[in-house]
Order: structure tokens, then sequence, then C-alpha cells
């Protein structure tokens, strides 16, 4: 009997050792694969925080280079209105003997050698003698009230063509400005 007993107790002890091994061995499983789905979720993790950190600084990389645009484009905006304001400058300072020269060009592209016009200050006196020196009697001549500016107005009953600077500049401005805010902004 003692056999028996000593027996059972043999097998009962492999059993248990068994069973311990088993359970280990499944212990140690699900420790494995707690680790692997953990390592896995931090792979995760990290990986959403840095395509979110790249999002990220792919925005302010993007409103950096909008900023740095906008920036150039107001630059050259200043620029462009820098050389209006200097060709105007330029204008207004044209020396007497060239303005008769521009005059004198202004007044054969009037469509008729009659009609009022409407000088500056500065222009009255030198159209006065440009149509005294070419016998242009059709032409009444007035002083206008537009003093900071220079140039005249051809007008009759039919056709009123403005030659002030400031005119002939925006005119300019109108028809150069596309085809430059193209060049300049793209």
């Amino acid at each position: 009997m003692q056999n028996i007993l000593q027996i059972l107790e043999e097998k009962a002890k492999e059993e248990i050792t068994a069973i311990l091994q088993k359970k280990d061995s499944e212990l140690l499983v699900l420790k494995q694969d707690f680790q692997k789905k953990a390592e896995e979720k931090k792979q995760k993790e990290l990986l959403g925080l840095k395509q979110g950190l790249e999002a990220s600084l792919a925005s302010q990389g993007q409103a950096m280079v909008f900023q740095n645009q906008l920036a150039l484009q107001t630059e050259k905006r200043k620029a462009l209105k820098d050389i209006y304001q200097e060709a105007k400058k330029q204008l207004f300072s044209l020396p007497e003997e060239k303005l008769n020269d521009f005059f004198v060009e202004m007044i054969k592209l009037l469509p008729e050698k009659q009609g009022l016009l409407i000088a500056g200050k500065r222009a009255e006196p030198i159209l006065k003698r440009i149509l005294a020196e070419n016998k242009l009697s059709g032409f009444k001549l007035e002083e206008g009230k537009f003093s900071e500016d220079d140039g005249f107005i051809f007008q009759t009953s039919k056709a009123k063509i403005d030659f002030r600077f400031s005119a002939l500049l925006n005119e300019l401005e109108e028809k150069i400005e596309p085809e430059l805010a193209r060049i300049l902004f793209t």
C-alpha cells in the first residue's frame, strides 16, 4: 500500500509539475503576446505622432512659404509703386525744352486742329508759344485749375482728351499693370 501511495504521490507530483510547466508555458506565451501587442501599440502611437508632427511641420512650412510669397508680392507692389512715383517725378521735372517737344507731339495727335486747350500752370506759357509759332489759331487756350498736375486737356463739342501727366500715367499703368503683374507675381 505504501508503494501504491508512493506511486500515486509520484504521479500526482508529475501531474502537478506538468500542469505547472504548462501554466508557465502558457504564461510565457501570454507575456510574449502582451509584450508584442504593447510594442505594436507603441509603434502605432509613435507612427501616429510622427505623422502628426510631419503634417504639422508641412502645414507650418506651407504657411511660411505663403507668408514669404505675400511679403515678396508686397515688396514687388511697393517697387512698382515707387517706379510709377519716380516716372511721375521725372515727368513733372522735365525741362521746358523737353516739355515743348512733348506738347508738340501731343498736339499732332489731336483729331482736330481747333478746340479748347485747358493747360496746367507750367504748360500754359509753353502751349501759348507753340500755338503762336505754328500759327494754330483754331485753338483757344485757358489756364486750368489743376495746380499740381501738368499737361493739358483738349476739348471740343465731340471729344475730350486728357493729356495731363497724371491721366497719361494712369492710362499707361492700366495698360501695362496686368502684364507686369503677370510677370512679377507668377
